[in-house]
């Protein structure tokens, strides 16, 4: 926040869900579910681009900062990560497909990390509520 407030620096941030992830764990278990979880950060991985930064925000929870991304920019990975998640499994034996809620905002809808982090949430919150 503060390189972008006093440069021309644009940058995105998703916050994204594994849907309905405890079903895994109650279901498989808790190790299964910790592979799922480690299967998702890597799909998540080979798509974004060098640079950006995928961190476990907690749960099944993850944020991805998107340095020098737009909100466009931005929106249209998240589009192509939704397909992908759901478009094959996650794990083979016991097979495992999940969907993903992402919820995606840029620097320039906030003033602060805090603020950013917030509208995030909000984008995520409407996301859970789309079919």
């Amino acid at each position: 926040m503060a390189k972008a407030s006093t440069h021309p620096f644009q940058f995105s941030i998703w916050m994204l869900d594994v849907d309905w992830f405890k079903r895994i764990n109650d279901i498989h278990g808790h190790a299964v579910g910790d592979e799922a979880l480690r299967r998702f950060a890597d799909r998540v991985n080979s798509h974004v681009r060098i640079g950006d930064l995928l961190a476990r925000y907690g749960g099944e929870e993850f944020v991805l900062v998107m340095p020098h991304a737009s909100h466009e920019t931005a929106l249209a990975l998240a589009q192509r990560l939704r397909a992908d998640m759901c478009s094959r499994p996650l794990l083979e034996d016991p097979a495992i497909t999940v969907t993903v809620s992402i919820g995606v905002a840029d620097c320039l809808a906030a003033r602060t990390a805090a603020e950013l982090l917030y509208q995030t949430d909000a984008a995520l919150y409407e996301a859970k509520k789309r079919p």
